[in-house]
């Protein structure tokens, strides 16, 4: 049964394209939580930090080759918003969110290569 709810969060798995050596992308995921906006409001909408609320799977490099959980804060998101292979990521995420859609063959890498044949954690860089 569908029950109309115009408060909802949904946490939704995000894929960014990182751009590697030889002009090849690697595959990182995490996952988000989106606060879902009416299509009357979309037209206005003008920001993610209006509808992000949340991540898990997010790491932050300490020191070469050590990384830890970099928890959700609203500078971190400004930090990650500011990197444009991860914001077009999150906004392929939030399209999808809001139409219950799906990216096809999400499966399949995009990108050719060995570097792209695997999804790896997420790692603000």
């Amino acid at each position: 049964m569908f029950t109309l709810n115009t408060e909802r969060i949904v946490k939704w798995p995000v894929i960014v394209e990182m751009p590697v050596d030889g002009g090849n992308t690697q595959q990182h995921e995490f996952e988000m939580s989106f606060k879902l906006i009416p299509t009357d409001q979309l037209a206005s909408f003008s920001k993610f930090e209006d509808v992000i609320v949340g991540w898990s799977g997010v790491l932050r490099e300490v020191e070469p080759g050590k990384a830890e959980e970099l928890p959700f804060s609203k500078d971190a998101l400004g930090t990650m918003l500011r990197i444009p292979y991860a914001r077009a990521g999150i906004a392929r995420a939030f399209i999808e969110c809001m139409t219950g859609a799906k990216r096809k063959n999400s499966g399949t890498p995009l990108a050719t290569g060995q570097a792209a044949m695997t999804r790896q954690p997420a790692t603000i860089q």
